[in-house]
């Protein structure tokens, strides 16, 4: 699998728990796309903070979202 950085930035990690039939269709996408999972999650976190930006609701949606988590 190839695998390519965007830029020179330094990198975090996160850890994430999903069910296992996600995981499966993530792991089966990454592959097709012929790229890491890792890549697959990163461009999908990019993506969706993106729309969200340009719909302009993405503090609305982080301050719901933390009530809702009780944060």
């Amino acid at each position: 699998m190839k695998e390519t950085r965007q830029d020179n930035s330094s990198t975090r990690m996160i850890h994430v728990r999903i069910p296992e039939d996600l995981h499966r269709l993530l792991r089966v996408s990454a592959a097709e796309n012929d790229i890491t999972m890792q890549n697959w999650v990163a461009t999908a976190i990019r993506n969706e903070l993106a729309r969200r930006r340009e719909k302009g609701n993405l503090k609305t949606h982080i301050r719901n979202t933390n009530k809702e988590i009780g944060v």
